[in-house]
């Protein structure tokens, strides 16, 4: 007869820390916060705890919400019976500022090709930092850059671009950002 192990386990979201959201300054909140699992002793003695999903905290500005599925390996069951959990983060003790972006560039571009135009001549960028820090950046700190690596054709497009903060570790940008240009073969 094979013997079952019955076991409480916290909920766990996994961060992708950044643009001024650490560790120290993100609040977490899981409803519920635990679960009891049962199955195989050898399974569930090595479950510590349950991630739900990995949130990069660099995708909203400061509170995010969302219900997630709770996922269990092959063999565990979920004794308690709540299948999904609810989850707030809350990022504390900082702000967020809209700054017109002008500087953009690009690199890596494939030999064979060239940027006959950069479509795209201003962005409006979300930059999060403490508030002191966002009184100080000021949009000349502020550059996006395209990498080009994978451009495998010519015509125009849009690409992703990664907003730099220069002389600022603790801001950047929140949310994603895309360029037009126009590519030659």
């Amino acid at each position: 007869i094979p013997i079952s192990m019955m076991k409480e386990v916290p909920l766990y979201v996994q961060c992708v820390y950044g643009s001024g959201a650490t560790e120290e300054n993100t609040v977490i909140n899981i409803e519920p916060s635990k679960i009891t699992i049962s199955g195989d002793t050898e399974i569930v003695s090595g479950i510590n705890r349950i991630v739900l999903t990995t949130v990069d905290l660099t995708d909203f500005s400061l509170t995010h919400q969302d219900t997630y599925a709770i996922p269990l390996p092959d063999g565990v069951e979920n004794v308690t019976g709540i299948n999904q959990a609810d989850v707030k983060i809350e990022i504390t003790g900082v702000d967020t500022k809209i700054f017109t972006v002008t500087n953009i560039s690009y690199r890596n571009l494939p030999s064979g090709y060239t940027v006959d135009e950069i479509t795209t001549q201003s962005l409006d960028v979300r930059i999060r930092a403490p508030q002191d820090v966002l009184d100080q950046i000021q949009a000349s700190n502020l550059s996006a850059v395209a990498d080009l690596s994978d451009i495998t054709q010519s015509g125009d497009m849009f690409v992703q671009v990664r907003i730099i903060v220069d002389g600022f570790t603790d801001a950047g940008a929140v949310g994603d950002y895309s360029i037009g240009i126009k590519i030659k073969g």
